[in-house]
């Protein structure tokens, strides 16, 4: 597995992604949003981060629904593996003594990264994302986006059905508002999580 100590690296990552388990949950969350479009049609890819006009890293960006300009078509899916790991790194590992629990909360926020991109599918296959749509939506900061908040509500709501979490946990490990006290609570949760549900 992609460990380093209690920090997770790349490898792991990449492991979820490729693993069985994250095909169900793509299977799950495409019947549950009543996605049309093929599997092909909405391809999954990796990248380290995204990297935004200017050619600069976009901070806190774990994946993208990628359009052509015309907002006319899904080019695919892109799930951004440094950021992901960065994240985790910096809000967990130093927090958590126990790889193994490393290893569930980045499979948990790799899920939740997943989910929120088949959100926004189905956002567009609803005719929800366009270009006009999307001109007033980008003027708007990230997180006063309507189809952010939606996808951001949506995507939980379907981790949480898939997975059996608790919501306050779901939301510590997505937050990543935690200080040690929680963290040893949140690790010993989901170990017994993990024997009960997977």
């Amino acid at each position: 597995m992609g460990l380093f100590g209690d920090e997770i690296n790349e490898q792991l990552i990449n492991e979820i992604i490729e693993h069985e388990s994250f095909n169900e949950l793509v299977g799950f969350l495409r019947n549950e949003l009543h996605i049309g479009g093929t599997r092909e049609q909405y391809s999954i890819t990796t990248a380290d981060h995204q990297i935004g006009a200017d050619n600069y890293k976009v901070q806190d960006t774990f994946g993208a629904l990628l359009f052509t300009p015309s907002y006319r078509e899904i080019i695919g899916i892109e799930l951004y593996v440094k950021s992901i790991v960065e994240r985790l790194n910096a809000v967990f590992s130093h927090r958590m003594h126990n790889p193994h629990t490393m290893e569930l909360i980045a499979r948990i926020f790799v899920f939740n990264a997943i989910a929120h991109e088949y959100v926004h599918v189905q956002q567009f296959e609803q005719g929800r994302i366009t270009a006009e749509i999307m001109e007033v939506q980008n003027q708007l900061n990230y997180d006063q986006r309507d189809i952010e908040i939606e996808a951001a509500r949506v995507a939980k709501e379907l981790l949480i059905q898939y997975t059996g979490l608790e919501t306050q946990r779901v939301n510590q490990i997505l937050s990543g508002n935690s200080d040690n006290v929680s963290a040893a609570e949140l690790s010993e949760y989901l170990i017994q999580w993990e024997t009960t549900n997977i």
